[in-house]
C-alpha cells in the first residue's frame, strides 16, 4: 500500500533532492533561492488523508515590522487561489502552507512535485518583498504590486 509518507519519499528519490525522514509523519528538506534557504516540512497525516507542506525561513521577522508584514501577507492571501502565507506573531516565523486532501483518491508523485514547486515559487517571490519592506525600500502597496507582477 502506498501511504502518503511513502509517496513523498518516492518523490525525493525521483527528484534527487536531499531530505531527512523524521518518522511516519514528517519529512524535512530545504530549498535554496538567490540569497536564502527555506526549510520544507512535509506533514504526512495518514489518518486525515492529507499532505500539508509548510515552507519557512530560519530567520524571523523583527517584532517592529510584524504588523506591516502581516498586512502584506494578508493582501497576498486574498489574491492566491491555492495555499496561503502566514506569520506567527509571537516569534515572527514567516511561512507558506499548502495542503492536499487525498481522501477517496491517491496522492501521486506529480502532486507532491506541484506542491513543492508552488511552495518554492511563493517563498522565492515573497521573501524579497518582505526584505525590501523591512529595509524601507517600498510601501506595502508597491511591494504587493511587485509581488503580483512576479506571478505572471
Amino acid at each position: 500500500m502506498n501511504t502518503i509518507h511513502r509517496i513523498v519519499e518516492r518523490y525525493f528519490h525521483k527528484s534527487g533532492d536531499k531530505y531527512v525522514d523524521l518518522g511516519e509523519k514528517h519529512i524535512l528538506s530545504f530549498t535554496k533561492c538567490e540569497d536564502c534557504v527555506f526549510f520544507l516540512n512535509y506533514n504526512c497525516v495518514e489518518e486525515a488523508h492529507t499532505l500539508v507542506l509548510i515552507g519557512q525561513r530560519p530567520d524571523l521577522i523583527p517584532e517592529g515590522f510584524r504588523p506591516q508584514v502581516a498586512e502584506l501577507l494578508t493582501r497576498a492571501n486574498c489574491y492566491l487561489k491555492i495555499g496561503n502565507f502566514g506569520m506567527d506573531y509571537s516569534d515572527g516565523e514567516f511561512h507558506f502552507r499548502i495542503g492536499v486532501d487525498v481522501q477517496g483518491s491517491n496522492l501521486s508523485i506529480e502532486m507532491v512535485d506541484n506542491c513543492t514547486g508552488i511552495t518554492r515559487f511563493m517563498l522565492e517571490t515573497m521573501y524579497p518583498c518582505i526584505k525590501k519592506l523591512i529595509n524601507g525600500e517600498g510601501s506595502i502597496n508597491k511591494l504587493f504590486e511587485e509581488w503580483k507582477n512576479n506571478l505572471s
